[in-house]
């Protein structure tokens, strides 16, 4: 197998799995708790929902940190490989942005272990100096690290999201390179992905362009799914230089066109 086809080959499995990897945290996110830090009168709930489940909390945790920092940096890395022929700077560019944004996940993830011993102290054990449990002390750090996490992830989706347009852009209006050459359609599908999901900051001034979230997240996991599938399909290239033609009956020379 060439290099080309193991890159190929490597970067459908972790487009693959990234996108299993971002359903899985939307699973476990959902499962552990649905309350809003940024809503005063319901940081209690978040804390005790956070508490109760959690083992849900530490699957999202162990999702989020091998999605972000394993398998989105092989996908961003995979890509860049690919598509570096059609534009290198472009190409450069987007790997930069997720690679930046996996970064901030990463960082954001990390609130999730605070979020967990806080979680403890306010139902359960109390917080160290006689902070005693349910005290309003607990409530006000477990909503600044949410709070903090949330911005945190926001910034980091709109690195990945102006990446993906990145990526969308090389395959939908860049010229076809020698190399791999996937349909378009994928490429408005990144496009997409990456509009919407740049433009979720809209979401913290108003809960109408929610839609964008999700428009977003199904355009991104439609776009992985299938760059990923298409990269798996695509068949082994040979290493061998094809072969001379044959000499014409009589001796000379192949006739060249």
């Amino acid at each position: 197998m060439s290099w080309t086809n193991q890159i190929n080959r490597v970067a459908g499995v972790a487009l693959l799995l990234l996108a299993l990897g971002i359903i899985l945290s939307i699973v476990f996110d959902v499962a552990t708790t649905d309350a809003d830090p940024f809503e005063r009168d319901q940081v209690e709930e978040f804390l005790r929902d956070i508490n109760s489940n959690e083992a849900s909390a530490i699957l999202l945790l162990v999702a989020d940190l091998a999605t972000d920092a394993v398998i989105g940096v092989v996908a961003a890395a995979g890509l860049y490989l690919i598509f570096r022929e059609r534009n290198r700077l472009l190409a450069l560019f987007g790997f930069a942005l997720i690679l930046g944004g996996t970064v901030a996940f990463i960082a954001a993830d990390a609130a999730t272990v605070p979020l967990i011993f806080l979680a403890q102290d306010f139902v359960e054990k109390g917080g160290p100096g006689g902070i005693a449990a349910g005290d309003d002390v607990i409530l006000e750090i477990a909503r600044a690290i949410a709070i903090w996490s949330i911005v945190v992830e926001l910034t980091a989706l709109t690195a990945i999201g102006a990446g993906i347009l990145a990526f969308g852009t090389l395959i939908a209006w860049t010229p076809a390179g020698a190399g791999i050459n996937p349909p378009r359609w994928i490429g408005w599908l990144a496009v997409l992905a990456g509009v919407a999901t740049v433009a979720t900051w809209l979401i913290a001034a108003s809960e109408v362009f929610f839609f964008l979230f999700i428009v977003g997240g199904i355009a991104l996991l439609l776009f992985l799914i299938s760059l990923g599938i298409w990269l798996l399909m695509q068949p082994e290239a040979g290493d061998a230089s094809p072969a001379p033609s044959p000499a014409p009956a009589g001796g000379g020379t192949p006739l060249q066109p």
